[in-house]
């Protein structure tokens, strides 16, 4: 769930992220809804909840250790399914009541933007996401969609 709200992605898009899709301090993702690609660098932190992507990684890798970042206990890759059946359990276990639905884990991506709107940028939030503004959709590029695009903190 850290590693939701730390990088704002899918939960699809979090079940096929590889250790190997981390290179020289970034995390590659290719947003397999939109295709956008975007390097998320790995010191990326959310700092009202106390939480970072160098720390939840390293978490990951002490408990999980497996091919994919987040894995079963058995380190094999776990469907979104499966990610979003864990959620409803632990959001079942917390004994919160919720008027009208509950959250979904997909909800942990909007709680990401929010969260980085206010630590950094509506902008930023907006680019994590791989959500484009009018402005970047209306211009032209060249590359196609074959650069990545990588994301800096400012």
């Amino acid at each position: 769930m850290e590693l939701a709200v730390v990088t704002g992605q899918r939960v699809g898009d979090l079940c096929e992220m590889k250790w190997s899709d981390i290179v020289d301090g970034y995390l590659y993702v290719e947003q397999s809804k939109t295709g956008v690609k975007i390097a998320i660098p790995t010191t990326l932190h959310v700092d009202a909840l106390g939480i970072s992507m160098k720390e939840t990684l390293d978490k990951c890798k002490e408990i999980l250790g497996g091919e994919t970042i987040i894995a079963s206990t058995r380190r094999e890759p776990l469907s979104s399914g499966t990610v979003s059946r864990y959620f409803m359990r632990a959001r079942k276990a917390s004994g919160l009541s919720f008027e009208g639905d509950p959250p979904t884990f997909h909800e942990l991506r909007s709680l990401s933007a929010r969260l980085y709107e206010k630590q950094i940028s509506d902008k930023f939030a907006q680019h994590l996401l791989g959500h484009k503004s009018d402005t970047m959709a209306s211009q032209y590029r060249d590359d196609r969609g074959r650069e990545w695009d990588k994301i800096e903190i400012k």
